[in-house]
């Protein structure tokens, strides 16, 4: 399959190499700091070496597209495969390239963008695009729906193709609906989207099946006595799977921070993230806001429930941040010439830590 593609496969990896090339004209123009990922509010949160966000991105999706090419070769049924849909393969990793890149270089240059609702549309455009070429996916074992049902069936691997196709055509609708919404909403709104795109498929082929059974076009054993991988590859996979759907979830949505109160210090503890410990007599000042503090992070740990590390904004220059993800009220710390803000899980934990920390302060 590479042998007889061999120029889109130079071409489409020159694409995902071309952001480099705007990166080395204009270096010295780059900020010491470039905006490599958005936080669930659409600010920038994760910042990086202008060396790392102009190289690193460009040469992992040239790596990924590559071990993506090489799987695809592997698999002999894709002889027969449809031009089209073999070309999902060549193109879609070169103009996620250009679009990362893309959004990196304009933040880097001071273009003020709404990312979720750039991310909303090309989403929506690939999903589009995916939709459109799923039904016409032959049989094989790296591209498309390759579930049980399909991969032992081809009729059932046609007709869960054509259903596909259209949800993913409509997911890709939803997805740049998503566009409208507010930047806060969109990772819970997509992670819908995504379901609906995944689970009424699976469902799909498998009531497909049933009805093979009931009329007779297909038996049981049919299904059950192909196997395209070998079991240990199947369990390897599906644990695999099943332990990063975990640790994601348990990463985005779990997490608290708490305080423990000593008789010369108190000590902030924090899920994900490290630990500190402040000295009463270290605090000069200390203030209560009845908002959030904005800011965009440096280096830490930010996720849809908490937001901690090293910050920077126009009020406090550098400062250290142990809150959850947007809170209703703050408490600010001055440590000599440094800041810490703090919050707790709501507007009435976090009035207590600042009454606590005021008592022992004053005392």
């Amino acid at each position: 399959m590479i042998k007889k593609n061999k120029w889109k496969v130079i071409i489409s990896s020159l694409i995902i190499l071309l952001p480099i090339a705007p990166g080395l004209i204009l270096w010295d123009r780059l900020p010491e700091q470039m905006a490599i990922h958005w936080g669930i509010g659409g600010e920038a949160d994760g910042w990086s070496s202008p060396a790392f966000a102009v190289f690193f991105m460009p040469c992992l999706l040239l790596a990924i597209h590559w071990l993506c090419l090489f799987a695809t070769g592997l698999d002999k049924k894709q002889a027969g495969q449809n031009p089209k849909a073999l070309g999902m393969i060549f193109w879609i990793l070169p103009f996620t390239s250009l679009f990362a890149s893309g959004l990196t270089y304009a933040s880097a240059f001071g273009y003020k963008t709404n990312v979720m609702s750039f991310i909303s549309v090309f989403l929506g455009i690939l999903f589009l695009v995916i939709g459109n070429y799923l039904p016409k996916c032959k049989q094989n074992l790296t591209l498309g729906i390759k579930i049980k049902w399909t991969l032992a069936n081809e009729e059932n691997w046609n007709a869960t193709h054509r259903f596909g196709g259209k949800v993913w055509m409509g997911c890709g609708i939803l997805f740049m609906l998503c566009a409208f919404l507010p930047a806060v909403a969109f990772p819970f709104a997509s992670i819908g989207v995504i379901l609906l795109a995944v689970i009424p498929p699976f469902l799909y082929s498998y009531l497909y099946y049933k009805k093979q059974l009931r009329e007779g076009t297909a038996t049981r054993q049919s299904f059950e006595n192909k196997r395209h991988y070998p079991r240990w590859v199947m369990v390897v996979t599906l644990t695999l799977v099943a332990l990063i759907v975990v640790f994601c979830l348990v990463i985005t949505f779990t997490g608290n921070i708490s305080f423990r109160y000593e008789e010369a210090s108190f000590t902030v503890e924090a899920s994900f993230y490290k630990d500190i410990t402040v000295a009463y007599a270290d605090i000069t000042a200390l203030e209560y806001r009845e908002e959030n503090v904005p800011g965009h992070r440096v280096w830490g740990f930010g996720s849809a429930r908490l937001s901690m590390g090293q910050f920077e904004n126009q009020e406090f220059g550098r400062y250290t941040r142990y809150t959850y993800t947007s809170p209703q009220a703050c408490v600010i710390l001055t440590l000599g010439e440094s800041k810490l803000v703090l919050s707790g899980h709501g507007v009435e934990e976090t009035r207590q830590l600042y009454d606590e920390l005021t008592a022992r302060v004053g005392g």
